[in-house]
């Protein structure tokens, strides 16, 4: 009788065994499980740009893009037709107070307008290094000087195969 008590004994642990590890595994499965769905539903719930507005993204080194801003796959941003502001020269008194009633004045550049290394119309940013990002407003000084920039830029790419044609007539 023995004998059969530590049979029956070393069959029970092997079973205890046994239901630990799927116990462990099911744990661990659901564990896993858990972290992907809150993963998914944080990338599907992240705000998105409002595509008819333009973005400001601020980064760590106090630069900031205007742009259309995208977000692929939730974590890769990137910022196409992109602008910046570019203070303007202005008088400044002995004291170094602005003149002119003392506003700061600012360009509109388009990014790749004065680079020398004329860079593409789309300008990838490393998320780590965003401060922020929000829309900016589509009657905000900023939107209204995007658009000027624009409409300035599409009549000289319009005006510039006249102007070619009249530059090779005057030079025959």
């Amino acid at each position: 009788m023995d004998e059969m008590n530590a049979t029956h004994m070393h069959h029970g642990s092997k079973n205890n065994r046994l239901l630990w590890g799927l116990l462990v595994v099911g744990v661990v499965v659901l564990i896993v499980a858990g972290i992907a769905k809150k993963q998914f539903r944080y990338r599907s719930t992240q705000v998105q740009p409002e595509k008819d507005l333009y973005q400001v993204v601020l980064l760590d080194n106090d630069q900031a893009f205007f742009g259309k801003l995208h977000i692929k796959d939730g974590r890769h941003p990137y910022l196409t037709e992109v602008y910046y502001l570019q203070p303007q020269a202005q008088e400044v008194d002995q004291n170094g107070i602005l003149l002119n009633g003392g506003e700061r004045k600012f360009t509109v550049t388009k990014r790749g307008e004065e680079e020398i290394h004329q860079p593409t119309d789309t300008l990838y940013l490393n998320p780590e290094h965003i401060l922020y990002w929000e829309n900016v407003g589509a009657d905000s000084l900023v939107a209204k000087g995007i658009e000027a920039k624009k409409k300035l830029i599409e009549s000289m790419t319009e005006s510039a195969p006249e102007e070619a044609e009249e530059a090779m007539s005057e030079a025959k």
